[in-house]
């Protein structure tokens, strides 16, 4: 596995901590959230055909509200033959 990717999953692990504090810190939640997204692109610029990586950005996308974002990398994931993309 790449360190990207390692580095996008300890960034959303990092975002659910922080939903777990008292009282939840939504910011870094989602500065976190966004960190992995820039993790999962950089992934592609060496992996460009990665649809895994398509799809995680787009479940990060939904979850900081990005709709539009989280459809085109949904599409792409579906392009790339992903079979979960199309739910």
């Amino acid at each position: 596995m790449s360190t990207y990717i390692n580095q996008a999953k300890d960034s959303i692990k990092l975002a659910n901590e922080a939903l777990l504090e008292t009282p939840p810190d939504y910011g870094k939640h989602q500065e976190f959230f966004r960190k992995a997204i820039s993790f999962y692109e950089q992934e592609l610029v060496g992996y460009p055909d990665s649809d895994e990586s398509h799809l995680k950005m787009g479940e990060l996308r939904l979850l900081l509200n990005d709709k539009v974002g989280a459809s085109q990398d949904f599409e792409k994931a579906k392009e790339l033959a992903n079979s979960k993309a199309s739910k």
